[in-house]
């Protein structure tokens, strides 16, 4: 169909009409654009607004991010200033901590000296005692005699009276001898006191970091008052370098005897043995011994024997009881009960096994029990439980004389 002509054989009416309609088609179309657009804009308006919003929203808190961040890095600072703070003083409290076992380990080995003189003192006291008893006991039997002697010639009496003079001139040696040694027990006694005291209280004082005074103070020795022009120091020094022979071999003779005899210059067997009546009189007086006591003693006899026999065999001793159970550590000298059970743990259930183990194994179980354990020395424990498994009580109980605290 050919619409080149179409209008030309249209009416003016009907072009108009046709026109009309296509204007109103057009501004139709152009309202219900606009309509959508307006609306698709006052959506997309809104949607900036809330946009806009949230940018706001957002910068704020990044903000407040910001700032929260800077606190945190400030607070950390702080917490790790802190924290090294802490290092140096735990640091500065494990050195105190090691000076601390330390002067408690030197004032627990100064104790045991003191106790050890302590006990020394204490026997030679009672030695004195038995002879100062046995002295007063003489006298009075010279008493009696010089009564008995009244009644006969002067020629007689004389030597009596000398006799309970010399007696009673050695009674009043013993007894100034005896007031000088209670006297220095007593000291001995009162430093170990303060001692023991000292250390009850550094173990009770809180640790203070600097803080050492106080144990450096109880550290100081107190002044025993020794008299260095003592003769009886005097011929300890002298004769420190002799060869002496073991006096206390001889019966009837002690350690406080053989001590009298090295004072008044007997040091051997072969002295003793070269004793005649006048030398044995001499030696009775002047270590203030009882009269007659070493011819009954037959002390020349027995130094002549011990000359060729050093080392005799000794009399059978009355039977004895040991101990029977191995597992009872606490015979080894320097194993209480909490050690005991802490080798118990440890796989040390009896003394085989601990004469087994190693000064190395034994010191690092004590190391691993705690601090309070590094005191202990374990250096014999091995040999002394081998003594004891062995059967060689004797000689166990010779090694542990000689240990102060389980230590040589």
């Amino acid at each position: 169909m050919d619409f080149t002509h179409f209008f030309d054989k249209m009416e003016s009416q009907e072009s108009y009409t046709i026109l009309f309609i296509s204007i109103i088609a057009f501004l139709f179309g152009l309202l219900v654009g606009f309509l959508l657009r307006a609306a698709r804009v006052r959506s997309l308006k809104k949607e900036l607004k809330e946009a806009e919003q949230k940018m706001i929203d957002a910068a704020t808190q990044l903000h407040t991010a910001q700032e929260e961040l800077v606190k945190k890095n400030k607070a950390l600072e702080e917490a790790q200033t802190e924290v090294r703070d802490m290092v140096d003083k735990m640091a500065l409290m494990e050195a105190d901590k090691e000076k601390l076992f330390s002067q408690v380990y030197q004032l627990n080995t100064e104790l045991e000296k003191i106790q050890a003189t302590n006990r020394t003192y204490s026997s030679t006291i009672e030695e004195l005692s038995d002879q100062i008893i046995g002295l007063k006991t003489q006298n009075e039997q010279l008493a009696d005699d010089l009564e008995e002697a009244r009644n006969t010639p002067t020629v007689v009496a004389a030597p009596v009276g000398n006799i309970q003079s010399e007696t009673l001139s050695r009674l009043e040696i013993f007894e100034a001898k005896l007031d000088k040694l209670t006297a220095e027990n007593e000291m001995l006694k009162a430093r170990m006191t303060n001692v023991q005291s000292a250390a009850d209280a550094s173990a009770s004082t809180p640790l203070v970091v600097g803080t050492n005074a106080p144990i450096q103070a109880s550290l100081e020795e107190p002044d025993l008052g020794i008299n260095t022009e003592k003769s009886v120091l005097k011929k300890k020094i002298l004769t420190d370098g002799m060869e002496k022979d073991d006096l206390t071999k001889i019966s009837g003779v002690g350690p406080f005897i053989q001590q009298q005899l090295y004072d008044a210059g007997i040091y051997s067997y072969e002295q003793i043995s070269q004793f005649d009546a006048a030398r044995i009189e001499s030696i009775t007086r002047e270590i203030g011994y009882f009269p007659g006591k070493i011819e009954k003693d037959d002390w020349v006899g027995q130094a002549k024997k011990l000359m060729l026999d050093p080392n005799p065999t000794p009399i059978p001793a009355k039977k004895s009881t040991y101990p029977t159970d191995d597992q009872d550590l606490k015979i080894i000298e320097g194993i209480g009960p909490k050690i005991e059970e802490i080798l118990k743990t440890a796989g040390i259930n009896n003394w085989t096994e601990l004469s087994a183990s190693s000064h190395k194994r034994l010191r690092a179980i004590l190391d691993e029990a705690g601090s309070r354990y590094k005191m202990h020395d374990p250096e014999t424990w091995c040999e002394q439980a081998t003594l004891a498994a062995n059967g060689k009580w004797e000689a166990l109980k010779v090694l542990q004389d000689r240990l102060k605290g389980g230590r040589l």
